[in-house]
This record gives structure tokens, sequence and C-alpha cells, in this order.
């Protein structure tokens, strides 16, 4: 089945693409996840930033569930680290179903990562979540979104999310923190060593960035899966986050608003 839906690399799809800035040519493309069939769309913006160890990166995290590093100027990828669970993700989709983690809702969903360069951590946040797919018999490339039976799958009885901390020159997992809820909500990394992120449950989550250690928690009332931001007004330090995420994939209702915090 994996075979027959969608045959091939499918280039450029699920890729990073490196184009010239002046005339659009395409220069390079690192294509993160070939011939996906399972859902795992590469919807994050990438990362660029300079290691601590003087490397030029460019970072991105997808829906397979890992974090990537690529070195642009050696033109090729230096590591990947998994930051949720990862199982039989080679496996084919069958008529009575494959069971696969990631599953189509896990992974790293539409927020990317962040990176502090004062512990040298990429901070990503990240859903647990496996399901189970059956192949289509009648699949004919035209119906089924997923060339599924059963659309998107089955998912899990259980699901829970990561915050993970990764090194930026050797791809080694600093810390990670499990959270009781998929973790879909944007970071922001601040040069006073915290970071600042939000839960689908009902909690804004302020943790230490060099131990990973939860400092404190603020209710706000609803599911969070927007972005979260710092600045200055008026002398004074903001943090903003955009909650109330409406999502039925998800399954998560609430009333869209911006929330400010002020430190």
């Amino acid at each position: 089945m994996s075979v027959k839906y969608r045959p091939g690399a499918n280039l450029y799809s699920n890729s990073v693409v490196a184009l010239d800035a002046k005339t659009g040519t395409l220069r390079k493309y690192y294509q993160i996840v070939p011939h996906d069939y399972h859902d795992w769309d590469l919807t994050t913006a990438p990362l660029v930033f300079n290691t601590k160890g003087g490397q030029k990166r460019v970072m991105v995290a997808g829906k397979d569930g890992f974090l990537v590093s690529i070195d642009p100027k050696a033109e090729r990828i230096t590591w990947k680290t998994p930051v949720t669970t990862i199982d039989n993700i080679t496996a084919p989709l069958t008529l009575e179903g494959t069971h696969f983690c990631p599953g189509t809702a896990g992974g790293v969903q539409w927020n990317g990562p962040a990176y502090s360069p004062s512990t040298n951590l990429v901070y990503v946040n990240a859903v647990d979540l496996c399901k189970t797919v059956k192949a289509d018999p009648e699949y004919d490339s035209k119906k089924n979104l997923n060339g599924s039976a059963n659309a998107f799958g089955d998912e899990d009885a259980d699901k829970y999310g990561w915050v993970t901390a990764i090194d930026a020159d050797s791809g080694a997992v600093k810390w990670k923190y499990k959270a009781s809820t998929p973790m879909v909500a944007g970071l922001a990394a601040t040069a006073s060593g915290l970071v600042f992120t939000a839960d689908m449950a009902s909690d804004f989550m302020v943790f230490d960035a060099a131990s990973g250690m939860l400092l404190h928690t603020i209710k706000l009332g609803q599911p969070t899966g927007g972005g979260v931001i710092t600045y200055n007004a008026g002398g004074k330090q903001k943090v903003a986050v955009a909650t109330g995420m409406e999502n039925r994939i998800m399954g998560t209702h609430g009333m869209p608003m911006i929330v400010v915090f002020g430190l």
C-alpha cells in the first residue's frame, strides 16, 4: 500500500529548500520525509542561527517526530534527534491496520523550535500520539486524502506531550519534560534563563532553561496552541501567548485571545 500511495520520493514535499534570494532559483533541498504515507507534514519554519561552537545551522522539526540539524555550508544533515516516541515507522500500510508512532496527528505540529544562545540548547514541543491506519483496497489515487480506509487513523487511548532540550552542536538530549497533554504551542527562550510555553489543558508554563525544572504555572483556562513571545514595552518586560485553540483534529475548543503577562 505504501508503494501504491503516491509512489516515489515526491520531490520536493516535506523539504527544507534553499533559494537564491535575488532570482528565486533552487540552490539546494533537504527532503526530510520522502514518500510520505504517514501524513508527516513539515509545517514549521526553519530556525537559522550560529551555535556556541561557531557553527551555522538550520534546524527544523516536523510531524515525523525528529529535530533535524542542517549544515548549510557543507550542504548536509549533521544529525537527527527524536523528540517523541518513534515506532514502526517504515512498515507499509496493511488492510488489517498498521500501528505507528508518531501517528498522523503526532510529532511536531505548526510551531517550530526555539534556540537559547546562553545554554546552546534548542527547545522543541511535541505530540506523543500513535495511530493505526488501514490500507484502502479500493484506493485509486483520487479518493481518500491519506490513501487509507479509516481517514487519519484510529488513535491510541493514551496521548501526551514532550518538551525537549537538545544541544545545538552535538544533538544530544539535555533534558526532557513529559506533559499530560500534547504540546503544540510555541516556545520562547529568554536571556534570563527561562523557557515559556503552554499546554492543551490550561497551563502557561515556565521552565528553567538549563535544567528543565518546571518553575511556575499559570492557569489560562483553555487549551493553547499558538505562539509565545516576550517583548519590552514602556521599559517593562512582557510575555504574550495566543491561547484558546479551536481544533477539530486535536478535539479542543476555546475562545481565541491574546493573554499578556508582566514580569
